[in-house]
């Protein structure tokens, strides 16, 4: 044992650490992870193995069959008149971190550039970077919006929003990626099997457990089983190559960039499924993500916290250009409460459920705040957060005997 933990600690490490992802302070993304057996068509095994979190720090499932994505909350909003970096329909208790609020009319966009994984516009800060736009795409975005009218204009944001929108393109998207991958997942799985076997034997003592015999012949079979390990990895990655160029054939050098990795380091070919959905599923909206593949009860949740942040927003901390932001924010909240809308009919769910006033929570408690769902002893005023208190459900009286129906 002595002579292989070191190496066998080391092999898992590079798994393990390969599984966790750190997000940058001011921004938190939806991870979403789950595992895809023969049939990743079928919907309901979808939903079942999948989970969503909403965190700075996630971490995958270190399986060979398992998928992972990220989704984020839309890090701007947009307009006919113009783009501001204030958020809309966030799926998180706390939305992301807005130092300032930046707006910019289409025809006063200069540059675009990526910095450490921020997007700058005219040498300014001005959002994450997601996979809803980079550099180069929100770019392309604001240049068409410059020629645009404005009547266009509207039609055109108003499709490229539908299209963060899409379940139905999301479960298609995840079942190609499954069909694409199944072969590259069965060859990872048969390493995986033979390193965690290879593993337990030689750190719970095999050779002793097992006998001289046996011993001498598994050492005997030991360069056999590592050929046999190379060709598959080797088989691995040739699949993986050609699955990620079906899915997307216009990337090469981020195909050579997961490749390069997993080729000099065995244990990321356990990744390669992960890495590959990460970085061809199409960016969608987390609600379109949880309406597609999510439980009920993840759904109604993150749902609530979506239509609580589009009703009642929180204000930027610093807003230098206020009028323009709250027009464009506004607009955005629109047309994203429309998409949301969708969603919740696909699932069978109004707005009105996610949305009711709480049940007291003491006999003292007469408001609560709609935002953040705190309740107050006062029968009105604010809260911590700006919103306007509400007053809360009401008891409902009955024919019982002491006026209450239980």
């Amino acid at each position: 044992m002595s002579e292989w933990w070191m190496l066998i600690a080391a092999f898992w490490a590079a798994l393990l650490f390969d599984c966790v992802k750190i997000f940058p302070a001011r921004w938190r993304r939806v991870f979403i992870a789950g595992a895809w057996g023969r049939t990743p068509r079928l919907r309901k095994k979808i939903r079942a193995l999948a989970r969503a979190r909403h965190a700075r720090v996630a971490v995958s499932p270190p399986l060979p069959v398992a998928w992972q994505a990220f989704a984020d909350d839309l890090p701007f909003s947009f307009s006919p008149e113009g783009i501001c970096n204030v958020t809309v329909g966030s799926v998180g208790a706390a939305p992301p971190e807005l130092r300032v609020a930046r707006s910019w009319k289409w025809q006063d966009i200069r540059s675009v550039e990526k910095k450490g994984g921020r997007l700058w516009i005219n040498d300014r800060d001005f959002c994450a970077v997601t996979g809803y736009a980079d550099a180069a795409e929100l770019w392309a975005l604001s240049s068409k919006c410059a020629r645009l009218g404005d009547d266009a204009r509207a039609v055109f944001l108003e499709n490229v929003l539908r299209g963060w929108f899409r379940p139905s393109h999301l479960r298609r998207a995840l079942a190609r990626v499954g069909a694409r991958t199944v072969t590259l997942a069965i060859f990872a799985s048969i390493n995986a099997i033979i390193a965690l076997s290879l593993s337990v034997y030689f750190l719970a003592g095999g050779p002793d457990v097992v006998g001289d015999a046996w011993a001498k012949y598994i050492v005997r079979m030991l360069p056999m089983i590592g050929l046999y390990a190379a060709v598959i990895h080797v088989a691995a990655l040739v699949f993986a190559w050609l699955a990620h160029r079906k899915l997307a054939p216009g990337r090469g050098a981020q195909r050579m960039s997961i490749l390069f990795g997993a080729a000099f380091l065995p244990p990321q070919v356990f990744r390669l499924r992960a890495q590959i959905a990460a970085a061809t599923l199409p960016a969608q909206h987390p609600l379109v993500w949880l309406a597609a593949i999510g439980s009920a009860g993840a759904f109604r949740k993150r749902a609530s916290l979506a239509l609580r942040d589009l009703r009642w927003p929180l204000a930027p901390a610093r807003n230098p250009d206020r009028q323009i932001t709250e027009r464009i924010a506004e607009w955005m909240r629109g047309r994203v409460m429309i998409e949301a809308g969708r969603l919740l009919v696909l699932r069978k769910i109004t707005a009105d459920e996610l949305l009711a006033a709480p049940e007291a929570d003491g006999a003292e408690s007469r408001s609560y705040c709609p935002r953040c769902r705190d309740q107050f002893t006062k029968p009105d005023g604010y809260c911590s957060c700006g919103i306007k208190l509400m007053p809360l459900k009401k008891e409902r009286r009955g024919l019982c005997g002491d006026g209450f129906c239980r």
